[in-house]
């Protein structure tokens, strides 16, 4: 055996029995002819090749011996994307929240080195760090911030970047989950009085009118002007979380969302073309939140986005007195959950 050691110090070992490398040559019209050499090496896969070229990376690009916070963060989201750790949208959040972190880091402790965070404890300070506006974090934000902590560690602990996870011995506290109620019909009809906040906006009323639907701010967010059926008040949501439906449009809908005939099939209603799932979910969100505000029904107590879904789920419930259609409307699988978001008591049916 031997050792073959790069300019970065990685050490690769080579068994000199290997057998002898294949080689073989070509030429091409008007080319240089060259030689290229083809190394057998038994039991060796792609996926140790591909190892192989990431701790080769790894080398190279923290040669020093003092990995930057910031810069393990990028070579990070670098890993996840082109190695398909994780979902596409799952990604963008923890990307956020590992750049929200090395500033932490840095602004709050001095810590802009990976072997900083362990000694200084500063991921455990993170998780519970106030928001923005100085408000404590929700159990959710803090379980979150640990997920994407212990995700991160795990990438660098992988590559030899880190030993030690700083979350080892931190558990999250349990969510706790927010009581949502459906929304009155009467706060309903404030909300289509509010949608079109001026003559010529559709963004906001296109939101609500898909959000009357039973579709979550997820679904709406990825509505297309060709998933639309107007003319048999129909829209089709659900493409991008697997639960694929066709739901009705109340005659409210149908009249501002032809306000958008002329769109392209590809148009994205109350979105952008060109954001990520996760980005066009709290986009479709925020205008749903603006249509609420506008209407006076957002600081009602128990009031969220999800009390139009839950609207729409009871309204289902009183008009057929079947809970299973409830919940194909909302495109849940539970029918627990159908109950719990609807205010449906079994014990009463």
């Amino acid at each position: 055996m031997t050792s073959l050691t790069t300019r970065s110090n990685l050490q690769l070992s080579l068994d000199l029995d290997w057998p002898r490398p294949r080689s073989w040559s070509r030429l091409e019209p008007g080319v240089v002819g060259h030689q290229a050499v083809e190394l057998v090496l038994p039991g060796f896969d792609r996926r140790d090749l591909g190892r192989l070229i990431v701790l080769a990376e790894v080398g190279d690009r923290f040669a020093s011996g003092v990995v930057n916070l910031d810069e393990a963060i990028e070579f990070a989201v670098d890993r996840a994307r082109s190695g398909r750790l994780c979902a596409e949208t799952s990604l963008d959040i923890y990307a956020g929240i590992w750049r929200r972190f090395a500033r932490y880091a840095r602004n709050a402790g001095g810590v802009t080195t990976v072997a900083g965070v362990s000694r200084e404890g500063i991921a455990t300070r993170f998780m519970v760090a106030p928001l923005v506006g100085g408000a404590g974090p929700s159990s959710r934000t803090v379980e979150l911030r640990g997920t994407a902590l212990r995700f991160l560690f795990r990438i660098l602990r992988d590559v030899g970047l880190s030993d030690h996870d700083p979350l080892l011995d931190v558990v999250s506290p349990q969510r706790e989950p927010r009581a949502v109620r459906p929304l009155t019909t009467r706060e309903v009809e404030l909300c289509r009085s509010a949608a079109p906040g001026t003559l010529v906006a559709t963004r906001e009323p296109a939101a609500w009118a898909l959000m009357e639907t039973g579709a979550s701010t997820a679904e709406i967010g990825n509505v297309r002007h060709g998933h639309l059926n107007l003319d048999a008040a129909l829209v089709r949501v659900g493409l991008d979380t697997l639960v694929d439906r066709t739901i009705p449009l109340s005659p409210w809908a149908v009249t501002h969302l032809r306000r958008l005939d002329g769109a392209s099939w590809e148009w994205v209603l109350v979105g952008s073309s060109s954001s990520t799932g996760n980005g066009r979910r709290t986009r479709a969100t925020e205008l749903v939140r603006i249509v609420m505000i506008r209407a006076g029904v957002w600081r009602a107590r128990e009031v969220t986005a999800r009390s139009v879904t839950a609207w729409a789920g009871r309204r289902v419930l009183e008009e057929t007195g079947s809970i299973e259609a409830a919940a194909r409307r909302l495109g849940y699988g539970s029918l627990d959950a159908t109950a719990a978001l609807v205010g449906h008591r079994w014990n009463e049916h």
